[in-house]
């Protein structure tokens, strides 16, 4: 897969940026999904030049990131640009696990609010899920309001409260009690 990729220096002041200095290149990939691995790269900046110019950098609002269907669509356009696949493909690794298998999910920063509710889903149709996630023993967690908000059921999670780089960001699949795939 190629990838094209321009750069511009944008100088002066706030109000009267002038592009200078473009540099344009591709950059050719793997392909997303090839031979059981699949490689996603989102567009996680939203100060991108592209995104200004493509929504004229429409804030995105917990209303559009969320609006996603049962099956893992992103409905939303700037959304689903901004993701480029990313949340999809994640979205479909949760929605293929079957009744009888199992999921075991280690998160930092859990409260993407449609992947939370995929999780339930999976719950919800027989799947083993069980959660370890970061609490900041704050008040407010935010990572507790959205397993509340979207329900998940207090048996299958584990809070982590002591850890000095809480950077966990996985989900391993059971089938048949052994581990066979993993999202990262």
């Amino acid at each position: 897969m190629a990838i094209f990729w321009s750069l511009c220096a944008v100088c002066g002041s706030p109000h009267s940026f002038e592009e200078r200095h473009t540099l344009a290149f591709s950059i050719k990939t793997e392909p997303e999904f090839d031979q059981g691995h699949g490689v996603f790269f989102n567009r996680g900046t939203i100060a991108s030049h592209a995104f200004e110019t493509t929504f004229n950098n429409k804030p995105l609002t917990d209303e559009m990131t969320e609006n996603v269907s049962d099956d893992g669509k992103l409905l939303d356009p700037e959304t689903a640009w901004l993701s480029r696949g990313l949340a999809e493909a994640c979205l479909k690794y949760i929605n293929d696990t079957k009744q009888g298998e199992g999921l075991r999910v280690c998160a930092y920063e859990f409260t993407y609010l449609p992947v939370l509710r995929a999780l339930k889903r999976a719950i919800d149709r027989g799947v083993d899920v069980q959660i370890v996630y970061h609490d900041t023993k704050k008040e407010k967690d935010p990572n507790r309001a959205a397993i509340a908000k979207a329900r998940l059921p207090k048996s299958v999670t584990r809070a982590r409260t002591r850890t000095p780089i809480p950077r966990n960001k996985f989900i391993v699949r059971l089938v048949g009690g052994t581990p066979v795939q993993v999202w990262t």
